[in-house]
């Protein structure tokens, strides 16, 4: 059983003066808080994010958009095979770019890079991750 809640706020303003062609950036600041519940309780976990990301149209039909998170994750427990509760932070940073204007049937690539860093304190869990993202998004 899985039960959480999020709350997202955005803001948008025009990036150039109104006789320019027609560009926003737009920046999202997001939290959420979840509670995982398993039949034991070092399954058991709540988990925290907060988040910040802004992304802006430019010229020739791109718009990067470049993001922050940090996490937290604290079990209830101790989990069966480790002598420890597993109490993890977790930082994120991503950078993306996407072609708007090659588009089919309003799909577009994109390309992504995400470097991942988790702190545990069980050391499986502890890691540290840089990846690379390519494929296509839909604009709403």
């Amino acid at each position: 059983m899985v039960a959480g809640t999020m709350s997202m706020a955005g803001i948008s303003r025009p990036a150039l003066p109104p006789t320019a062609p027609a560009a926003s950036a737009i920046g999202t600041a997001y939290a959420s808080m979840r509670r995982s519940l398993a039949q034991h309780p070092g399954q058991s976990s709540w988990q925290g994010r907060d988040g910040l990301s802004v992304l802006k149209e430019v010229r020739c039909g791109l718009r990067p958009q470049i993001g922050f998170e940090i996490a937290r994750q604290v079990n209830n427990s101790q989990l069966a095979l480790f002598d420890k509760t597993r109490r993890d932070w977790r930082l994120q940073a991503s950078a993306s770019i996407y072609k708007r204007d090659w588009n089919i049937a309003g799909f577009a690539p994109s390309l992504r890079l995400v470097w991942t860093r988790s702190f545990s304190t069980i050391s499986l869990y502890d890691q540290k991750r840089l990846r690379t993202e390519f494929g296509i998004s839909k604009a709403f």
